[in-house]
């Protein structure tokens, strides 16, 4: 007996049907096997050269001129930005009702109007000043220096000096006095004769362990204002000390 294997089998079988007139083919198994699992990528290829320059696009279309309505607009506003300016009162006496803060124009259409804080009387007809804050009002102590007017502290204001100047024309001149005094070296008490020893002109310049002295007062001569700067001294010794306050600035 000889054995062959199926699939030869079937051939041999398929090839003498085949030969006949009836019959049908025998169709064997598939010989294609599973499909494989995808390679990997290969490398990122290099960067080709850069291409021409291309060319210039068309001009654009020249742009169309401003509309009289936006005209007629821009100068609207400018009349009302005027006319704002021109209605902004000189001073607090003009502008306020109750105490505030009010847009003034000392200078009127020559000057930027700014805002400041008016502060009214007890009645209607009462002069309104204005009242200008600053970074010395409260109780400041002075350094522990020698000699007289070795310690030193710089007032700044609230508003621009600009706009003080603009409020009263002040000038600001370098003065060795206190409050309620009108002449250098001299305080209130001196020019009154009300100083706790007559022998000096200001309270504090006379040293005393037992009682704390002190000088206060307006300072009201326009040429002395505003104050920007003010110097202290003589109060190295151990049982010297001292403080210095600064009233807010007043303009009507």
């Amino acid at each position: 007996m000889i054995c062959l294997p199926l699939t030869l089998l079937l051939i041999s079988e398929r090839k003498s049907q085949d030969s006949s007139s009836t019959g049908c083919k025998g169709i064997g198994p598939s010989g294609r096997g599973a499909p494989g699992s995808p390679g990997k990528r290969g490398p990122v290829g290099q960067v080709g050269p850069i291409g021409p320059k291309g060319e210039p696009g068309s001009k654009g279309q020249k742009g169309e001129p401003a509309s009289v309505s936006t005209i007629r607009e821009l100068r609207n506003t400018i009349s009302r930005l005027e006319r704002s300016v021109n209605a902004a009162p000189t001073n607090c006496n003009e502008a306020a009702v109750s105490s505030g803060y009010y847009l003034i124009s000392p200078l009127g259409l020559q000057g930027i109007p700014f805002y400041v804080y008016c502060k009214a009387g007890s009645s209607v007809s009462s002069v309104k000043r204005a009242s200008i804050g600053h970074d010395s009002e409260s109780e400041i102590a002075t350094q522990k220096c020698e000699p007289h007017r070795c310690y030193r502290r710089t007032v700044t204001y609230d508003i621009s000096m600009e706009n003080i100047v603009r409020l009263s024309t002040l000038n600001g001149i370098l003065k060795y006095n206190w409050g309620g005094s009108e002449r250098d070296s001299y305080c209130a008490c001196g020019e009154t004769g009300t100083c706790i020893d007559n022998n000096y002109k200001c309270n504090c310049d006379k040293n005393s362990n037992d009682i704390t002295t002190s000088d206060e007062g307006y300072l009201t001569n326009k040429d002395d204002l505003p104050v920007t700067e003010m110097h202290f001294g003589d109060t190295g010794g151990s049982g010297e000390r001292g403080w210095h306050t600064l009233g807010k600035l007043e303009c009507w």
